[in-house]
């Protein structure tokens, strides 16, 4: 569902889905819902709420030899943001503080509370008709709650926050060829400080016809499923993923 009135945009929908699975304790089903409004304050500012809802619920059958027909998962997980947009010209800015947040439960009594939110402030602008440069700051914070609500048994959850400032410039020197590159330091509380950057060019030399390579560090941190959940193994000590050198890609 799409409507504009006035000030207003709304967009709405929903996602439903069941299954009974190629054989027993494979069915599962889901059902999603999703909402959007934005209202344009003035012509160049307008602020945006979006949310996302959730249910899922499934079995993991096991091998054909030893099925598991109990193996069930029920997850419930909402998202939810708000922008605040300035767009003029050239330039733009936004701020977007943003929840994702939801309950895991498992057949064999774990049941989990988690959490990802945090702020991104971004500006974008073009200096010339062939440079543009982005810069923003982020700050997040992860974290929740795990039981085991046959034992009692409650493992301890570290949370974790982290801070970042970052930037990257794209230059086109000429219609055919792009090149950009960009940074991005990190300062978390169970990390410490995490450098980041990214190089690549595409250059495109015939009519649909381009090349392009580049070179990355990215950075991923566990996730609490990771850490806490033995579905299918918990890892408390699992370390972020990757501290090895960057690869070419192209």
């Amino acid at each position: 569902m799409l409507a504009r009135s006035g000030r207003w945009d709304l967009a709405g929908g929903v996602f439903l889905l069941d299954t009974k699975g190629h054989r027993d304790g494979a069915g599962g089903s889901e059902a999603i819902g999703i909402g959007a409004a934005r209202y344009r304050l003035t012509p160049e500012l307008s602020l945006t709420i979006r949310n996302k809802v959730a249910h899922l619920e499934g079995n993991d059958p096991g091998p054909v030899t030893h099925p598991t027909t109990d193996h069930w998962y029920d997850v419930r997980r909402d998202t939810a943001s708000i922008q605040l947009a300035y767009s003029r010209e050239e330039t733009r800015v936004t701020v977007t503080p943003y929840l994702n947040a939801g309950v895991h439960r498992l057949y064999d009594g774990f049941h989990s509370n988690d959490y990802v939110g945090g702020v991104i402030a971004e500006g974008e602008t073009g200096l010339t008709s062939s440079l543009r440069l982005l810069g923003g700051l982020a700050l997040e914070g992860v974290g929740g709650h795990v039981t085991n609500l046959i034992t009692g048994e409650t493992p301890n959850v570290r949370s974790t926050w982290s801070c970042s400032a970052y930037g990257q410039a794209t230059w086109q020197p000429f219609s055919q060829l792009t090149v950009v590159a960009g940074g991005r330091e990190i300062a978390s509380s169970t990390y410490g400080w995490i450098p980041l950057y990214k190089a690549g060019a595409r250059w495109d030399f015939l009519p649909n016809t381009y090349v392009r390579g580049g070179v990355t560090r990215n950075f991923r941190q566990p996730t609490i499923r990771e850490l806490y959940l033995p579905y299918p193994t918990a890892n408390p000590d699992l370390k972020p993923a990757p501290a090895r050198p960057p690869s070419w890609r192209s």
